[in-house]
């Protein structure tokens, strides 16, 4: 699965990992495979100092995992809109949804309708007492 390795630090960041240099922009992402983020992530660079003694190319890096497709991989229920078909991360995302673009309609599964249908047997006879 690809997550998005986030630079939360001012200054691009640069690294060589796996014999590829790695390069990511302040404020923007790289994709990659999440067990090669993870050990990316976890890798140790010694700390490199300037002349003064400040440190040079922090690692400031973070990984982030998109909720649609990790709920994809651990094959759990993706909550979607069942009028246009679109997947959200959760249910508040769901319900958000609904209320702005569909004025808060919600369509109800057959579990739900049988619930509050009275209990009435069909056909010609009786029920026996």
């Amino acid at each position: 699965m690809l997550v998005k390795i986030w630079n939360d630090h001012n200054e691009t960041y640069k690294e060589e990992f796996n014999n590829e240099l790695i390069s990511i922009p302040p404020g923007e992402f790289h994709e990659m495979q999440r067990g090669a983020a993870v050990k990316f992530l976890s890798s140790f660079k010694p700390f490199k100092r300037d002349g003064v003694g400040e440190e040079l190319g922090i690692k400031k890096l973070r990984m982030e995992i998109d909720p649609v497709l990790r709920a994809k991989e651990l094959k759990q229920p993706i909550p979607s809109c069942m009028k246009c078909g679109k997947e959200f991360a959760n249910e508040l995302m769901l319900e958000n949804h609904l209320v702005q673009m569909h004025n808060g309609q919600q369509l109800k599964s057959e579990d739900e309708d049988n619930e509050k249908k009275p209990n009435v047997q069909r056909g010609g006879r009786k029920p026996r007492k």
